[in-house]
């Protein structure tokens, strides 16, 4: 298959899950799709993939090369079309491997709002501009605590030496590398250099499961924002001002001096006395509906970072309490760290709700991770919960309505690993000691 008919096909598929939704059968093509692209060198650098896409422009009919400068104008454009379709395709692989993990937990309403299709840029500005300013503040968020962490790079040869080129990639570890190759191009492939080396890192590792992750998040929170912003009180001007707006399908109290074009509702705001014209610019005639326009508008961001980083929170917070680490590898949270320490959970103390119940989250999560390793015969789900429980001194019903569970299966977690810290034996119960004498002096 050319590389343009793996474009062409990629994206068709992309463009049906965006229209019908979430295909259980999907990501299993889309990750052949992927493998595919990366054997074809989409992953190249810009430069090589352009010389690859002209190279293939030599072999094309000149019918062919027609039909191609009448739809993409130029060897350029196909060649970001090619690394656009990749990064699209990551995207949805993300968003899909996420959504089994959703749907894992019962999330399917948010599971909704996973870019699936891979167009996380669409999805965001369609959604509301307060979703875009989430989905940056999130990105920031993450990328500030970042931190120093193995990595390798590898060059893969498939098929004999000189019959196709190398492809570089990355990878989180030389383990993952050797897993991934096998994985995505099978046993023939070899890895031909493989170099370790240190790379800033992040709790989420995979660019495409921020993206997919912060985009649903982002987009929820928009949401709830709204919502909330409806059950305040507007004033006269405020209203009148918003009810053009709405005729316009412009969203609520923003501010259209700002922004180009948009004569028409700008006129007929100008006619109600809201806006004036100042030599052909538009500016609000009164300042305190200027005003009062502005604090909703930030009264409506406030409330919507706090709505995704709390979302981003919990969601984390369930992915390290209910999993152990074979559960957090199979749940689908792609490239994740699957056993943090406290350094690398630091960015949860950054968005976690105020007045939230586990204080110092961080450090009580990479204690439980940390006790993973005692293999306690319970089931990660009842017993995590029971853990943090037990460390943080909370009862067995805020664990089942914050987790899910059974109280009554909690509490009797509760009980055992109460026994565990009150009789010690063995490394589980020593280790317990060590979090109730840390708890102690906290």
């Amino acid at each position: 298959m050319s590389s343009l008919s793996l474009v062409h096909e990629a994206n068709a598929l992309l463009d049906e899950i965006d229209e019908k939704g979430a295909d259980p059968f999907a990501l299993e093509r889309l990750e052949e799709i992927r493998a595919q692209m990366l054997l074809a060198g989409f992953a190249s650098p810009f430069s090589a993939v352009l010389a690859q896409t002209k190279s293939e422009a030599d072999g094309w009919t000149a019918e062919e090369a027609a039909d191609v400068r009448k739809q993409i104008g130029n060897m350029r454009y196909l060649a970001q079309l090619k690394k656009f379709t990749l990064n699209r395709i990551r995207c949805a692989i993300s968003s899909g491997r996420i959504a089994r993990g959703l749907e894992q937990f019962g999330m399917q309403e948010e599971l909704k709002l996973l870019p699936l299709g891979g167009s996380y840029r669409k999805m965001l500005l369609e959604s509301h501009p307060v979703a875009v300013e989430c989905y940056h503040a999130l990105m920031d968020r993450f990328a500030v605590h970042a931190f120093e962490a193995e990595g390798a790079s590898a060059k893969i040869q498939i098929g004999g030496e000189g019959e196709n080129p190398q492809i570089a990639l990355e990878f989180s570890s030389e383990l993952e590398a050797r897993d991934k190759v096998l994985e995505f191009f099978g046993p023939e492939a070899k890895i031909a250099d493989l170099k370790t080396k240190k790379k800033t890192v992040g709790l989420i590792r995979s660019y495409s499961g921020k993206v997919a992750l912060f985009t649903a998040a982002s987009i929820r929170a928009a949401k709830i924002a709204e919502e909330e912003m409806k059950k305040k009180k507007m004033d006269g001007k405020v209203a009148e001002y918003n009810a053009i707006l709405a005729k316009y399908r412009i969203y609520s109290d923003a501010a259209i001096t700002e922004v180009g074009g948009l004569e028409a509702v700008k006129k007929e705001a100008a006619k109600a006395g809201f806006l004036k014209a100042d030599f052909g610019d538009y500016e609000f005639a009164d300042e305190e509906l200027a005003e009062a326009l502005a604090a909703r508008r930030r009264a409506r961001k406030k409330i919507a970072l706090k709505a995704a980083g709390e979302f981003v929170f919990r969601l984390l917070v369930k992915f390290y309490v209910m999993l152990n680490e074979n559960g957090r590898k199979a749940w689908g949270l792609p490239a994740a760290v699957m056993s943090p320490d406290e350094r690398q959970l630091a960015v949860l103390a950054h968005i976690a709700p105020e007045g939230y119940a586990i204080k110092h989250a961080p450090k009580v999560l990479a204690e439980k991770v940390e006790f993973e390793k005692n293999e306690v015969p319970l089931e990660a789900c009842i017993w995590g919960p029971a853990f943090v429980c037990a460390r943080c001194g909370l009862g067995a019903a805020w664990a089942a309505g914050e987790f899910g569970g059974e109280e009554g299966e909690i509490e009797n977690a509760i009980a055992t690993i109460n026994a565990l810290v009150e009789k010690p034996a063995g490394r589980a119960a020593k280790f317990l000691l060590g979090v109730k004498k840390a708890k102690k002096e906290e």
